[in-house]
């Protein structure tokens, strides 16, 4: 790993959130724009509602994603 894939966290910034910024986001969002290529008008249904599920939701959505169904078989 390069030094400039690195950042400085401030003590501030709890892990859970720093994870979910760092990870999470874009790789829900990834999931769904890249991986998926989702396209205008597109039915999507995402697995799992963890922090990469709600941002693959999303990503779905900006992208212009008529339908997204979420389903989580958690109960929490």
């Amino acid at each position: 790993m390069k030094a400039t894939s690195c950042v400085v966290i401030d003590k501030y910034i709890s892990m859970d959130v720093a994870a979910l910024l760092g990870c999470a986001i874009p790789t829900g969002y990834g999931a769904a724009v890249h991986a998926g290529k989702v396209q205008p008008g597109d039915h999507v249904i995402v697995v799992g509602m963890g922090g990469v599920g709600t941002n693959a939701v999303q990503g779905a959505k900006v992208v212009g994603a008529s339908t997204v169904v979420a389903v989580d078989l958690s109960p929490q």
